[in-house]
C-alpha cells in the first residue's frame, strides 16, 4: 500500500509541476496473419515424408483445407482421427495448435504446439507459432525466447517484427529498436508496419525526431492508417504541436469512432488544452464499454486532480490500477 501510495504522490508532484502527460498511448502491430497458412504448408510437407497410410492421409489432408476454410472445430476432430492412429503425428499436433488458437484457447494450443515440437525441435513454424501464443497470454518473456530460437534456423522479417514486439512490451525499447531496423534493412524501407514500429519504439525511447522519420515515411506510404495517424498526434503533443496533433486524432477517430486507444488520447489531448468537459466524455465512453480500461481511468484521476477533486482522482487513480 506505501509503494502505491508514493507512487500516486510522485504522480501528483509531475501534474503539479506543469510535466506533459505521459499516459498516451503509442500502437504497436504484431504479425500474425501468416499462422494458418504457413503452418498448413509445413503440415503439407511433414505428412507426405511420415505417411502412407490412405486412412491417415485423408484423415489429414480434410484437416487442413477445414483449417484453410476457418471451419477449426471440425478440422480439430479430423486431427484427433489422424493422433488416434499416429500419436506422435507432428504435423496433426500442429494442427490442432492452429485450431486451439484460432478459437481463442491459447493454453490448449501451446498444449499441442509444444507436443509437436518435441518432435520436431528446429520447426521454425512450431516454434513462431509458440511465441504468438505466448504474447496472446502476455507471456512476453517466454514468447522472446522462441522467437530469438526461431531466429536462429530462418533469419525472417516477420521473426525479427514479432521480437521487437516483445521487446517493446518487456520495456527494452532500445533493443526493440534495433529489432524493427534489423527487419526493416530486410524489407527495403517500405514496409508500412515495421516503420509505424519502429517510430513507436523510438517515441518510447523519448527519440522524438528520429520517431517522426520513421512516421513521416510511413504515412507517405499509408496516410490513412489509424495506427499512424494515433502515434503521429503522441509525437505532436509531446511537441506542443496540439491543433496538428488533434488533426491526427481526430482523423483516427473517423476509421475507427469506438477504439478505446484513441479514444483515450483525445481524452488526454483534451486535459492538455484544458478541455475538461470534453475529455470527461471520451474517458466515460471508453469505461462504459470497457470497465477495466486501466488508461481511461488514469486519464479520469489526472482530469480530477486538475479540478481540485483529490478524492475522486485517487479512486480513479486505484481503479486503474485494478484495486476498485
Amino acid at each position: 500500500m506505501l509503494k502505491l501510495f508514493l507512487r500516486f504522490s510522485e504522480t501528483i508532484w509531475r501534474w503539479r509541476r506543469g510535466e506533459k502527460s505521459d499516459y498516451f498511448q503509442e500502437v504497436y502491430f504484431i504479425q500474425t496473419g501468416d499462422v494458418d497458412s504457413l503452418t498448413a504448408k509445413s503440415l503439407s510437407v511433414a505428412n507426405g515424408r511420415q505417411n502412407q497410410d490412405e486412412t491417415l492421409e485423408g484423415w489429414y489432408l480434410t484437416g487442413i483445407e477445414l483449417i484453410q476454410n476457418s471451419r477449426f472445430k471440425e478440422a480439430c476432430k479430423c486431427f484427433d482421427q489422424v493422433l488416434q492412429l499416429l500419436p506422435r503425428h507432428a504435423g496433426a499436433l500442429t494442427g490442432k495448435g492452429v485450431c486451439y488458437y484460432n478459437r481463442g484457447h491459447f493454453k490448449s494450443a501451446l498444449t499441442s504446439l509444444n507436443k509437436a515440437l518435441a518432435i520436431r525441435p528446429k520447426d521454425v513454424n512450431i516454434l513462431a507459432n509458440i511465441g504468438i501464443c505466448h504474447c496472446r497470454l502476455h507471456e512476453h518473456s517466454k514468447a522472446l525466447q522462441y522467437f530469438e530460437n526461431a531466429l536462429r534456423y530462418d533469419n525472417s522479417i516477420a521473426l525479427w517484427n514479432n521480437k521487437g514486439y516483445c521487446l517493446v512490451c518487456l520495456g527494452r525499447y532500445k533493443d526493440a529498436c534495433a529489432a524493427y531496423q534489423k527487419a526493416l534493412e530486410m524489407s527495403g524501407m517500405d514496409n508500412v508496419e515495421l516503420l509505424g514500429n519502429t517510430a513507436a519504439a523510438l517515441l518510447k525511447s523519448g527519440k522524438h525526431k528520429d520517431a517522426m522519420y520513421y512516421l513521416d515515411r510511413a504515412l507517405q506510404l499509408s496516410p490513412d492508417d489509424p495506427l499512424l495517424l494515433n502515434n503521429a498526434s503522441i509525437y505532436l503533443a509531446v511537441r506542443g504541436c496540439y491543433d496538428h496533433a488533434f488533426k491526427c486524432c481526430n482523423k483516427a477517430l473517423d476509421i475507427e469512432p469506438d477504439n478505446p486507444t484513441y479514444l483515450c488520447n483525445k481524452g488526454m489531448l483534451l486535459l492538455e488544452v484544458g478541455s475538461y468537459d470534453q475529455a470527461e466524455l471520451c474517458f466515460q465512453e471508453v469505461v462504459e464499454h470497457e470497465q477495466v480500461n486501466a488508461a481511461a481511468w488514469r486519464g479520469l484521476s489526472v482530469l480530477h486532480f486538475r479540478k481540485g477533486e483529490n478524492k475522486e482522482a485517487l479512486g480513479c487513480y486505484n481503479k486503474s490500477l485494478g484495486l476498485a
